[in-house]
């Protein structure tokens, strides 16, 4: 669940005003990955692409009983460290191993099937390196699985966790919260409903 992701704005669509347009065109071209984490924290779950001038998105849909717990410890990561943490170069089979649990999510969310969500959420390509400046990680991760998230990953660079679950969120939560005091690390908790409207405007 890295922010490698190219990902686009449903906006653009609804809106096609040429100043939204320039000001995605040259934020991509700079930042891709920024784009993504700003805009998705917004907007409906989609799966994107930007080729050239031209995007491609489909939205994927959430499950209307599936929360997400978020633990927000009191310590900040750093991006920039974050991301010079990575290596310049990864494996054939890293890359594969997780695109192939990408597709799995995927297949998770349009299928409404969360026993894939565990699998689907392993990563190779920048949690084991974020692990080195960020030690209680796979403490919570643990946390929550044990707890009964379905699935549980690092929200970009860290430090936020994010586990899944329809029915264990205060469980889960409470192994989260207390694996991070096993290692000295206060924080915040929250659950938080899942939408496919995404932010939008009520009167």
């Amino acid at each position: 669940m890295g922010n490698s992701r190219a990902a686009a704005s449903s906006v653009f669509w609804q809106t096609k005003t040429n100043v939204f347009f320039k000001c995605w065109e040259i934020a991509a071209q700079l930042a891709p990955a920024f784009c993504v984490c700003k805009v998705v924290e917004c907007l409906p779950l989609l799966a994107a692409v930007v080729e050239e001038k031209n995007i491609y998105t489909v939205p994927i849909p959430i499950p209307g009983d599936l929360d997400a717990i978020v633990f927000i410890p009191d310590v900040e990561i750093s991006t920039e460290e974050a991301r010079n943490i990575l290596p310049d170069t990864l494996s054939y089979k890293d890359a594969v191993y997780n695109m192939s649990r990408v597709g799995l999510l995927v297949a998770g969310l349009f299928s409404n099937n969360p026993d894939y969500f565990n699998v689907a959420t392993q990563d190779r390509l920048h949690q084991p390196y974020r692990q080195e400046i960020f030690r209680p990680m796979k403490v919570i991760f643990k946390g929550a699985l044990d707890g009964g998230a379905t699935g549980v990953f690092l929200s970009g660079s860290g430090s936020t966790v994010i586990a899944f679950s329809k029915d264990r969120q205060m469980t889960v939560g409470y192994e989260m919260a207390e694996a991070a005091r096993q290692c000295g690390l206060e924080g915040t908790l929250k659950v938080l409903k899942t939408s496919n409207i995404g932010c939008h405007v009520t009167k």
